[in-house]
């Protein structure tokens, strides 16, 4: 998978059904409209440092190496969650995983 499709936050459209939720003011950001979407943000601030972590990363990131990039931002969620990671489980076969035409779609 490209490390692209690991930064991709939730899309809010107008007239989404999320929009009907009571819980949704208190995330909900102003309609960017040029963008067909509201920006938001998380109730854990943390976790929008890590969607800004993960983005860096993903822009680094070799496509050649899609284990890397996956382990660089894994390590990455860890940090942010206070975590150790698990150790590296380097993949035997050398078959790289499936990927889509696009990078951006998912």
């Amino acid at each position: 998978m490209p490390a692209v499709q690991l930064c991709i936050r939730m899309w809010v459209p107008p007239d989404s059904a999320l929009l009907a939720e009571a819980e949704t003011a208190e995330w909900l950001g102003e309609l960017d409209a040029g963008n067909f979407t509201y920006r938001w943000v998380h109730a854990d601030p943390r976790m929008d440092a890590l969607h800004a972590e993960v983005t860096r990363l993903a822009e680094l990131a070799d496509d050649e190496d899609p284990y890397g990039a996956f382990a660089v931002i894994e390590a990455a969620a860890y940090f942010v969650a206070g975590r150790r990671p698990p150790p590296t489980i380097v993949p035997v076969a050398a078959v790289a995983p499936p990927r889509l035409s696009e990078h951006w779609f998912c």
